[in-house]
């Protein structure tokens, strides 16, 4: 029930973009990503991330590895 989403910007600029991640994921209220590599924490609802995608910007040279796992909350 969890997932991983590995992003890397092998740039020297800052990239940013909106990733449709919600097909791959199992189907939930709401989303808890956890980066791995800082333990920052976000929260997403299944509506936005269908709707919008999954809103990414990174500095150059930069990754995040998101530990992702469907919530009820």
């Amino acid at each position: 029930d969890e997932y991983r989403l590995i992003i890397i910007n092998l740039s020297d600029r800052t990239g940013q973009g909106r990733l449709a991640i919600a097909d791959q994921l199992k189907t939930a209220p709401n989303y808890q990503l956890q980066d791995l590599l800082t333990d920052a924490q976000y929260q997403r609802t299944s509506d936005d991330l269908r709707s919008n995608g999954l809103y990414v910007r990174l500095d150059g040279y930069k990754a995040h590895i998101f530990s992702i796992t469907a919530t009820s909350t």
